[in-house]
């Protein structure tokens, strides 16, 4: 018999570690799989260029069903101190984290290309923390730039880009005021 199959998540320790080392390394799939997310959040595939780093998994508590786990990550060069809520899923019997302590919601103008993803209108992505090549191309400005998106279980607000944008060819002129 196979000790170590099935052990990956068997205990909120175990599943926390596999799921940190997943965003550390921008594997969406597995933090799919060890997290739940709400029924209208999706999880976006926007490529991560840095995640999650220095993970230092601590202490778990647990009862049959629940548990949490203390962890310390940086995101961005920033500290981060968690404590993850773990829930046992009844059908897999994995345990799995609670999605939107770990996210963070994009926003930013349509026309925005985070990761690959491109933002549309009001729709915020939700995305792993961590720091993404961004990209805008509007009619009248573009440039491409690094966001770090260090706001866990929270909303980050692309707004600074502005600064790194040039005008592009749709503004033409007749040279005439």
């Amino acid at each position: 018999m196979c000790a170590a199959c099935g052990s990956v998540g068997s205990s909120p320790k175990q599943a926390a570690q596999t799921l940190f080392t997943a965003m550390g390394k921008g594997d969406v799939a597995t933090v799919r799989k060890y997290t739940y997310l709400d029924k209208g959040d999706k999880l976006s595939d926007s490529k991560l260029e840095q995640g999650v780093t220095d993970v230092q998994v601590g202490d778990e508590t647990k009862s049959d069903s629940t548990g949490s786990v203390n962890v310390r990550f940086k995101v961005a060069g920033e500290q981060k101190n968690l404590t993850l809520d773990m829930r046992k899923d009844p059908d897999s019997k994995q345990w799995k984290a609670d999605g939107s302590q770990l996210f963070v919601k994009a926003n930013a103008d349509a026309d925005t290309v985070l990761g690959g993803f491109k933002i549309r209108g009001e729709k915020s992505p939700t995305v792993l923390p961590g720091t993404y090549t961004a990209r805008y191309n509007g009619c009248w400005y573009s440039g491409t730039w690094k966001e770090k998106l260090t706001e866990i279980g929270g909303t980050h607000n692309m707004t600074k880009y502005r600064d790194s944008l040039s005008a592009n060819d749709g503004i033409k002129t007749d040279g005439k005021y």
